[in-house]
C-alpha cells in the first residue's frame, strides 16, 4: 500500500519512459553535498591525529617496505561515506524551500553536472582504453564504430537506439565480447610458471579450492585470503574433477555470468535493450578486459569473485523495485548474507548498501511517519539471513571437522590490508576518481529530491542501491590507488551512468542531444574494443588451453612428473612453492601443511610453524627455485630449517629440488 501524500508512478518507470526534470534544487544539492564531502574530508585532515605508535612490522613474513598504512586517508574516507546521505537530504531540503527550485536546470545545468562527472571518470579510462586498443587490430574498428553511432544518433535522436537492427547489433556485440572474455581467461596447468600472476595472483586463488577438494575444511584446517567460495565450488568441482584447466574454464564461466547478470539488470533500468548491451559492453571492457589485453592478467579474485555477487544481487533487487517480485527481495536477501562468506570486502558492502536501499524503498513507499517499521522489519530478515548463514557453515565445520569455525582467521586479511597497509598506494588528489565520486554524490542527490517529493520510484530506488554500492565498493581504490583499481570498481558509476544517459536522451532539453551522442559513442568505443578482443581470445585458447587438452610436455609437467616419480601415490609431501597446489594436484601427491598457501603466509608464526613441519624430518620436501621471491627475502625460518634437517638429493634442469631428510645423530 501507498501512504496517503505518495504518488506511484506510472508503469512507464519501470521502462524508463517516466523521467523526473533534474530541476535547480538537483544541481545545486549535487554541488553543496560535493563541498561538504571536500570540507568533511579537510577537516578529518587537520584535526584527526591517529596514535603515533612506532611501525613493528616483525611478526610479518612480508617486507617492511611494503606496507604503507593510511589510517587518515581511511578517516577521511569513512566520514566521507557516513556525511554523504545526511548532506544530499540536508542540502535538498533546503533548496527545495526556494523559490523556482523546482524549475529545470538553468542552460541544462543538471545534466551538463552528470556529463561532467562522466566525462571526469572517463578521461583515464577511455585513455587505458586508448592504450589498449591502439595496439590491436580493433582500434580502427572501434573507432570508426564509436564515430558513426554518435554521428547517427546526432542525426536521428534516441529513435536511432529503439531500432531493432540497434538492438541486435548492441547484443551481437555484447556477446562477441562475452566469447572474448572466456578466450583470454582459460589456461592449463602447462602454463604455470614462478611470474607473480600465476604465483601470487593465480596461487592465492587455486591453493584453498585444491585444499578443500582434497578433504581439508577451510577456516579449521587453513584460512585463506579471499573467502569461503572454495567451499560454494567444491560440490561442482567433486562432480567434475579437478584440474588448472577445469578451474579456469569454472571461473571463465562465472566471468561471463556476472556480466549477464549486470545486462539483465540494465534491461530492466533502461528502455532500450540495445543502450542495456552497449553499457554493459563497456562495463566488461573498462572493468576487466583492459587488464586482459594490457597486461595479459587473469585476475579471479576480482572477477568472478568479488564481482559476481554483487551483479547477481543486483538484477534480483530490481526484479524487486521494478516488478515487486518477492521471491527476487527474499533472493537478494539470501545472496546478499550468503556474499558475506563467498567474499567479505565485497560481501559486507552489498549487505550493507541492499539493507539501506529497502530502508530507502520503504520511506519512498511510507513516508517517514510509516517507514521506519517494516525498514526495520526487512533488516531484520537480511540479518536473519546472515546469521543463518553463519550458523550453517559453522555446523557444517563442526560436523566435517569437528571444530568451530576460526572466523578471527577469516577477517584477519582485513586488518593486514587494510589496518597494517600492506601493499596499500596512497590516493593521488587530481584524477578520475573524482569523477566517480561525483556519480555517486549526483546519484544520492536524485534519490534525495525523489524523497522530498514524496513519489514512489523503483529508479530511484535503482540509482540509490547503485550509489550505495558503489561508495562502498570504492574502499577498494581507496586502499591500493591505481587506476586499474578504479577501473574494478567503477561498474556502479557506469550503471549509474548509463542510467543518466537514458534521462538525458528523453529531455527535451535540445543541446542534450550533443552530450548524448558523446556518451552512445563512448559506450560503443569501449564494448566494440572488448568484441575486436575475439582474435585475442582465440589465440589464447590455442596457446593456452589446447596443451593442456593435448597433454603437451612443459616446465610445469616436467616439474610434477619429478615430484610423481619420487613419491608414491597419495603420498604426504611439502612442495615449497607459489604454485604448491597445483603441483600436489598433477603429481598426485597430498600437502600435510594446515597453512594458508605460500601466497598468503604473511606471519612470521606461519613460517615457524611451517618450519616446525620440516623440523620434524617425517616428509619428503621439493623446493622450487623462487619459492618465497616474494616474502623479506629468500632466507627465512622454513629455509633455515630445511637447510638445518634436509640434503638436496636431485635437482631437474626446470628448477625443481628433491631434499630428502638428513639422518638423525
Amino acid at each position: 500500500m501507498i501512504s496517503r501524500g505518495y504518488s506511484q508512478q506510472s508503469a512507464g518507470d519501470n521502462a524508463g519512459s517516466s523521467i523526473v526534470p533534474l530541476s535547480r534544487a538537483f544541481a545545486l544539492t549535487t554541488a553543496a553535498t560535493a563541498l561538504s564531502a571536500a570540507l568533511t574530508a579537510l577537516l578529518v585532515r587537520l584535526l584527526y591525529k591517529p596514535h603515533s605508535i612506532a611501525a613493528d612490522y616483525s611478526a610479518f613474513a612480508m617486507a617492511a617496505r611494503d606496507f604503507q598504512p593510511e589510517p587518515v586517508e581511511r578517516m577521511q574516507y569513512l566520514a566521507v561515506i557516513a556525511v554523504l546521505p545526511f548532506a544530499a537530504w540536508g542540502w535538498n531540503r533546503f533548496f527545495t524551500k526556494r523559490r523556482g527550485a523546482n524549475e529545470p536546470a538553468p542552460a541544462g545545468l543538471g545534466y551538463a553536472l552528470l556529463i561532467a562527472a562522466a566525462l571526469a571518470a572517463a578521461i583515464p579510462m577511455l585513455t587505458r582504453a586508448h592504450v589498449v586498443l591502439r595496439t590491436t587490430a580493433a582500434f580502427p574498428f572501434s573507432l570508426a564504430a564509436a564515430t558513426i553511432c554518435a554521428a547517427g544518433y546526432y542525426y536521428y535522436g534516441s529513435r536511432l537506439l529503439d531500432k531493432t537492427q540497434a538492438v541486435w547489433c548492441g547484443l551481437a556485440l555484447l556477446l562477441t565480447a562475452m566469447a572474448a572474455l572466456f578466450g583470454t581467461q582459460v589456461f592449463g596447468f602447462q602454463s604455470i610458471d614462478t611470474a607473480w600472476d600465476y604465483a601470487m595472483h593465480f596461487g592465492s586463488v587455486f591453493h584453498s579450492v585444491e585444499e578443500v577438494w582434497a578433504g581439508k575444511t577451510l577456516l579449521v584446517d587453513f584460512k585463506n585470503q579471499y573467502g569461503l567460495y572454495p567451499v560454494f565450488l567444491a560440490p561442482l568441482f567433486k562432480l567434475t574433477g579437478l584440474s588448472v584447466l577445469k578451474f579456469t574454464v569454472v571461473m571463465a564461466c562465472l566471468e561471463v555470468a556476472a556480466w549477464l547478470f549486470l545486462f539483465l539488470a540494465f534491461r530492466l533500468m533502461l528502455s532500450s535493450s540495445a543502450l542495456a548491451a552497449l553499457a554493459c559492453g563497456a562495463a566488461l571492457f573498462v572493468c576487466q578486459m583492459h587488464a586482459a589485453l594490457l597486461y595479459h592478467l587473469t585476475y579471479f579474485q576480482g572477477v568472478p569473485i568479488r564481482l559476481i555477487a554483487p551483479t547477481a544481487a543486483l538484477w534480483l533487487a530490481c526484479k524487486w523495485f521494478y516488478e515487486d517480485s518477492v521471491a527476487a527481495k527474499l533472493s537478494c536477501g539470501a545472496v546478499s548474507a550468503l556474499a558475506v562468506l563467498w567474499n567479505f570486502d565485497t560481501g559486507i558492502v552489498l549487505f550493507t548498501a541492499w539493507t539501506l536501499a529497502l530502508a530507502y524503498q520503504n520511506l519512498l513507499r511510507h513516508g517517514f511517519s510509516g517507514g521506519w517499521n517494516p525498514a526495520l522489519k526487512d533488516a531484520a530478515i537480511n540479518a536473519a539471513f546472515l546469521f543463518l548463514s553463519v550458523g550453517l557453515y559453522a555446523f557444517y565445520t563442526m560436523a566435517q571437522a569437528g571444530a568451530w569455525p576460526d572466523f578471527a582467521g577469516f577477517l584477519s586479511f582485513v586488518g593486514y590490508f587494510f589496518g597494517q597497509g600492506y601493499f596499500m598506494i596512497k590516493m593521488p588528489l587530481l584524477h578520475g576518481w573524482i569523477g566517480v565520486a561525483l556519480i555517486y554524490i549526483a546519484g544520492l542527490a536524485y534519490c534525495a529530491g525523489i524523497l522530498d517529493r514524496r513519489e514512489y520510484s523503483p529508479r530511484a530506488c535503482a540509482v540509490f542501491f547503485l550509489s550505495i554500492l558503489g561508495c562502498g565498493l570504492f574502499s577498494y581504490y581507496q586502499g591500493r590507488s591505481v587506476t586499474s583499481n578504479l577501473q574494478f570498481v567503477s561498474w556502479p558509476a557506469i550503471a549509474l551512468a548509463a542510467m543518466a544517459l537514458e534521462h538525458i536522451r528523453r529531455t527535451a532539453f535540445k543541446p542534450a542531444r550533443v552530450f548524448a551522442a558523446i556518451g552512445i559513442g563512448a559506450l560503443v568505443f569501449c564494448s566494440a574494443g572488448a568484441a575486436g578482443a575475439l582474435p585475442a581470445g582465440i589465440a589464447n585458447l590455442r596457446r593456452e588451453a589446447l596443451p593442456a587438452l593435448r597433454g603437451t610436455e612443459s616446465p610445469s609437467t616436467r616439474k610434477a612428473d619429478f615430484i610423481r616419480q619420487n613419491t608414491a601415490p597419495g603420498e604426504n609431501a611439502i612442495i615449497l612453492s607459489y604454485n604448491a597446489a597445483a603441483y600436489h594436484l598433477h603429481s598426485g601427491t597430498r600437502n600435510p601443511l594446515k597453512l594458508p598457501g605460500m601466497a598468503e603466509l604473511y606471519l612470521q608464526s606461519e613460517l615457524h610453524s611451517l618450519a616446525g613441519t620440516i623440523g620434524e624430518r617425517k616428509y619428503k620436501v621439493f623446493f622450487e627455485d623462487g619459492a618465497f621471491a616474494f616474502h623479506d627475502g629468500q632466507k627465512n625460518a622454513a629455509t633455515e630449517s630445511l637447510e638445518e634437517n634436509y640434503a638436496a638429493a636431485k635437482k631437474t634442469p626446470d628448477g625443481m629440488t628433491l631434499y630428502l631428510p638428513k639422518p638423525r645423530r
